[in-house]
């Protein structure tokens, strides 16, 4: 059998949910007996095989393009109160919603590390069943953070234009505004998504819109566009998405918005 066209192979890899290149590596080597078996024509070494369209795992696997060890991870309070709403039971069920094998609560969100052991070691870690709610549930809760009405009149306060610049500031990276109060959470939409939580729009009074309801200038009109900055790789791209230059109707992943049209990295840089 061909080898598929990169496209085509991108799309059905994605499908597969994997979480990293070690996932990628053992489910090629017929490791994962919990999905389908490697294509013939899906190559078990793409950086290779499509070395001019290749744009890194996190764009062949579809995750964050965030390496793990430059996220910035929710407080551990605020991250065990998210977890144990997803009602897991165990550490092996923990394990299977990391790797996206249970479709019914979602992905795993960026903010929330797939090995809190060591993330939050020194941060309160207290074990798997403290983490996921299934043992002494007695540990200290959310209660000391605001409601969400609160918070949310403080947030708004600061006219912040987007999560971006929330971000921004609850990471001190805004010495023009005054510091985030310990009883507002830092990762909001954990913290109140039982209670009450619409979006970051509505937290923030920007009433921004979600990214998948977004009204995307064309294909062709924002590649010219793009093409006209000589930006060379995907390390330039990034940079300049995050510098804040970027047009709002051009997206920040263009691979996922425009993927009908999508070719490559190199044809839409130019």
């Amino acid at each position: 059998m061909p080898t598929q066209s990169f496209e085509t192979a991108r799309k059905f890899v994605r499908s597969l949910r994997l979480t990293s290149a070690n996932d990628f590596y053992v489910w090629t080597s017929g490791r994962r007996h919990d999905l389908p078996p490697k294509p013939k024509g899906i190559p078990s070494n793409p950086h290779h095989v499509y070395r001019d369209d290749w744009a890194g795992f996190p764009d062949w696997l579809g995750i964050d393009n965030i390496a793990t060890y430059r996220r910035t991870f929710a407080p551990f309070e605020e991250a065990r109160a998210f977890v144990r709403d997803l009602n897991l039971e165990s550490g092996k069920e923990w394990r299977r919603y990391c790797a996206g094998n249970i479709p019914s609560l979602g992905n795993l969100p960026v903010w929330l590390p797939t090995n809190p052991n060591l993330t939050y070691r020194d941060k309160g870690w207290a074990g798997m069943k403290d983490w996921l709610g299934t043992g002494d549930k007695t540990a200290p809760q959310l209660s000391r953070m605001v409601t969400l009405p609160e918070a949310r009149k403080f947030a708004r306060s600061l006219r912040l234009k987007s999560w971006l610049e929330w971000r921004a500031y609850v990471s001190g990276k805004r010495p023009d505004l005054p510091g985030k109060p310990k009883d507002i959470p830092a990762v909001p939409n954990a913290c109140y998504r039982t209670k009450g939580w619409i979006s970051y729009g509505d937290f923030l009074g920007c009433n921004t819109v979600a990214w998948h309801q977004m009204k995307w200038r064309s294909f062709e009109t924002a590649r010219a566009h793009v093409r006209k900055l000589g930006i060379r790789n995907m390390a330039e791209w990034r940079k300049w998405v995050k510098a804040g230059s970027k047009p709002e109707d051009i997206p920040a992943n263009p691979d996922k918005a425009y993927s009908a049209s999508w070719i490559g990295w190199r044809d839409w840089l130019g």
